[in-house]
């Protein structure tokens, strides 16, 4: 059994607005301290199991105003696109206020 990860979609996550990661074979992410590296690797970790990259379920994922205070009544979402077996699957997770 095989599972790859074909595309990851960031939309309101953290500090990124959007963002679309297409992943090839072998896809290399860099840049320089708070580029948003490892907030892509948590957005992953919160798609497939609820957590960040340390293995923590309360964190927030809300995106900041100017003054660094989250911004309330924003839909956060991150989309996956993973292929098991060669056949693909999408996954999809909102994080919405009431």
């Amino acid at each position: 059994m095989s599972i790859v990860l074909n595309n990851l979609v960031l939309e309101n996550f953290k500090g990124v607005r959007n963002l679309s990661i297409q992943f090839g074979k072998e896809t290399v992410i860099y840049g320089t301290n708070g580029a948003g590296k490892t907030t892509i690797v948590d957005a992953f970790t919160w798609l497939l199991w609820g957590k960040d990259s340390t293995g923590r379920a309360s964190f927030d994922i809300r995106p900041l105003d100017k003054n660094n205070f989250p911004i309330h009544i924003i839909d956060c979402s991150v989309t996956g696109v993973l292929e098991k077996n060669g056949i693909p699957v999408r996954l999809k997770k909102i994080y919405r206020e009431k």
